[in-house]
């Protein structure tokens, strides 16, 4: 059975495309005007539907990207003739530790225009609070292994009760408070 997960834009993008996992390993993007698209394990796109705009090509592979690095799987975005590299995690000063780190953390490392989802648990599966831009600075209440990634458990410095769960790979010790 196909997992659903709503996978949430930038606020400057209308609509939530959903994302869908199949038991296949591809992912199945639902776009809010009913357009679907169809991504091997790797986010390359197999098939879409014929009234696909620019824009909903653009904002589902965004969605299939995030969606796939959030299972720890390293992923190239295709979208139309260009090949947009998502950057690897950190090798360093990120959060690397279960126990303590820093007060703060920052997010770093995604690709332009993508978000960090803050999921209400420590999942991928995780219904999403917010949508986190890059530069973002976070409270760390600290991390946890779960499902085989590190999850760190955060809130929002300017709405700390604005709390939840983010991929540990994608902050790092942040020197702002």
């Amino acid at each position: 059975m196909p997992t659903t997960i709503a996978h949430p834009q930038p606020p400057h993008m209308d609509g939530v495309p959903e994302v869908v996992s199949r038991s296949s390993g591809e992912v199945e993007v639902r776009m809010p005007g009913g357009c679907v698209a169809l991504y091997d394990k790797s986010g390359g796109l197999i098939t879409r539907g014929s009234s696909y705009s620019t824009s909903d090509r653009s904002r589902a592979d965004k969605a299939v990207a995030s969606y796939l690095r959030e299972q720890g799987v390293s992923v190239n975005s295709h979208s139309g003739d260009q090949n947009h590299e998502i950057p690897p995690a950190t090798s360093n000063d990120f959060a690397d530790g279960l126990a303590g780190g820093p007060d703060f953390w920052e997010v770093i490392e995604l690709a332009p225009g993508d978000a960090l989802n803050l999921r209400s648990k420590p999942s991928a599966k995780a219904g999403v609070v917010v949508g986190l831009l890059s530069g973002t600075v976070l409270r760390n209440h600290g991390c946890k292994m779960q499902g085989g990634q590190r999850w760190c458990q955060v809130s929002m410095r300017d709405d700390p009760s604005r709390r939840g769960w983010v991929a540990g790979r994608y902050l790092r010790e942040s020197s702002q408070q």
